[in-house]
């Protein structure tokens, strides 16, 4: 179900900004199409998206069916990994989209299947040891379900082979580095962010709705590398329910705007988070809107400032 007050986008104009996005050059700003009819883009995604597609484009494609919620995609992403001997042929990253897409979007058994992939295959490619941020980013998608061992050995085994090229040369100096920063720090932060992730799980609805708002808006600093897609995701799949629900949601906002970005005194960081949350207000209902706060909307979107619900970390 549509979760604005909009009309969907004419099936022209939705073709263009679909494709634009997926095809974006290195120097467009990506903006996900909003209010497209779910129904065109499934058919779009899988006339533009196929197996041989860049690894960019198939992480636009998870992007549109994250924001969408387009869990009948899923089967058609998940076949790319399924068809005989793609294994070796479907590029690492390729992969990671796809794992990511089943842990977000899909039902509870595609992400049993992500997760199967994760541990069983994904992680014990040659790959691998090359890729360590895209699996951490795979395995915080999956969630705090997901245990770090498999993770956390792979990691390990790189740092002790990295410590033996240290010395030999600047490369191995460079690469020791970074394996220490991934286990050090990295990885650890993640894993910290999946246990923080399982206690707003147990709160009761009302407090985990203010969790997640405040986590998305950037008020609540921890971990947004990991966090923040999370939090943008539930209040998206939340809207989804129903009316009830997305009111719910606009309250929780509108509480937020009247208490905690009123207590902000940094005025860089302040104008992020009303930017933020009028751009959000802006998408789930645009007569919400306060009419003292339109104008300033409007001039910070002339501005360049266009963060809305997106999937990009907040960055001040």
């Amino acid at each position: 179900m549509k979760n604005h007050n909009y009309d969907y986008l004419g099936k022209e104009k939705a073709e263009a900004l679909v494709s634009g996005y997926l095809h974006l050059d290195e120097y467009a700003h990506p903006v996900i199409p909003k209010f497209v009819n779910p129904d065109q883009l499934k058919q779009l995604l899988q006339e533009y998206v196929k197996f041989e597609s860049d690894a960019d484009v198939m992480w636009r494609a998870f992007d549109i069916v994250g924001f969408y919620g387009l869990m009948d995609c899923v089967d058609y992403f998940w076949s790319f990994l399924t068809l005989n001997s793609t294994v070796d042929r479907l590029g690492f990253s390729n992969a990671c989209s796809i794992v990511n897409m089943a842990a977000y979007v899909g039902d509870e058994k595609q992400w049993k299947e992500s997760h199967k992939y994760y541990e069983q295959i994904l992680i014990k490619r040659v790959e691998a040891k090359k890729n360590i941020p895209l699996l951490i980013r795979c395995y915080t998608a999956l969630g705090p379900d997901c245990t770090s061992e498999s993770l956390r050995a792979l990691c390990l085994e790189k740092q002790e082979k990295a410590k033996l090229e240290a010395g030999i040369s600047d490369a191995g100096y460079i690469a020791s580095q970074s394996i220490n920063q991934i286990v050090n720090n990295d990885l650890p932060r993640a894993e910290k962010a999946m246990v923080k992730l399982k206690d707003i799980i147990m709160l009761s609805h009302k407090e985990r709705l203010k969790e997640f708002i405040m986590l998305y808006l950037g008020l609540n600093p921890l971990y947004p590398e990991y966090l923040f897609r999370k939090s943008a995701y539930f209040l998206l799949r939340q809207a989804e329910k129903g009316e009830a629900e997305k009111q719910e949601i606009i309250a929780g906002l509108l509480g937020v705007l009247e208490s905690e970005i009123k207590l902000e005194t940094d005025p860089i960081r302040k104008k992020f988070h009303q930017v933020r949350l009028l751009k959000a207000l802006e998408y789930f209902d645009f007569q919400k809107l306060p009419p003292d706060l339109s104008k300033f909307l409007f001039e910070a979107k002339a501005g360049g400032q266009d963060d809305f619900i997106s999937v990009d970390q907040p960055n001040y």
